[in-house]
């Protein structure tokens, strides 16, 4: 067996399976800040620290503004399954994506103090 053949069996999951598992952990936090908006009444903070990269650029921006469906949130609500698909697809022991994992994860952290920073 090859080293890469190796890396590929490492774990209980595989890419794959961890891509998906992060995709619906993504759609489990995206419900989750869909019914904290409260349909306009409620607060976008936990939709913004969803998909915390874009949620940062939307709150800097202003765009969770007071429509229920305004371009942030439709864009937040597909973003998080996405991002978190793709944090949990780089989770692999001895993977050679671990900087990846490492940069997204800084970048996720940093994003996450500027959503709120400005709520």
């Amino acid at each position: 067996m090859t080293r890469a053949a190796d890396l590929e069996n490492l774990g209980m999951f595989g890419r794959k399976q961890l891509l998906i598992c992060g995709a619906v952990y993504g759609v489990g936090l995206s419900v989750a800040g869909f019914y904290a908006t409260g349909y306009g009444h409620g607060t976008y903070a936990l939709l913004g620290l969803a998909s915390a990269p874009l949620g940062a650029i939307s709150s800097l921006l202003g765009l969770f503004v007071s429509p229920v469906f305004s371009y942030g949130v439709i864009a937040a609500l597909f973003a998080a399954p996405v991002l978190w698909g793709w944090i949990w697809s780089l989770l692999q022991p001895e993977s050679p994506r671990r900087r990846q994992f490492l940069f997204v994860i800084l970048l996720y952290y940093a994003s996450v103090a500027v959503v709120l920073a400005n709520p």
